[in-house]
């Protein structure tokens, strides 16, 4: 079938991700979110720039609300700041997408700062 490595895995991977999150289990929908991203990273140039682009940033989001989900908040604030930013120039603010992973960073920066 796919071959392990294959940018096919993307999709399915970010897909069980979100699954678990929504099933609450973060630690779980970390695992395939991480392998998620780490196909997309050594992707280069292989998809256009814009759709490598917002694929990243959304891998990078979900992995961000994971970890924010298991008490991970160091570790999820930099990836929803990277995720935020990129869909904000690619989608622009007001696109439920970026909407939602701003949502998230307030979220993690309000439990960073003791709130």
């Amino acid at each position: 079938v796919v071959p392990e490595g294959s940018l096919e895995l993307v999709s399915p991977l970010m897909r069980l991700g979100r699954l678990e999150l929504r099933a609450g289990r973060p630690e779980a929908a970390a695992g395939h979110l991480r392998e998620a991203l780490t196909l997309l990273e050594s992707e280069g140039d292989a998809a256009a720039p814009g759709s490598s682009a917002q694929r990243r940033a959304d891998a990078e989001s979900l992995l961000g609300e994971a970890l924010l989900d298991a008490g991970e908040v160091a570790r999820a604030l930099p990836l929803l700041e990277r995720g935020a930013a990129t869909l904000v120039e690619e989608l622009g603010k007001d696109d439920p997408r970026s909407r939602a992973v701003r949502g998230l960073l307030a979220r993690a920066r309000g439990v960073d700062a003791g709130g």
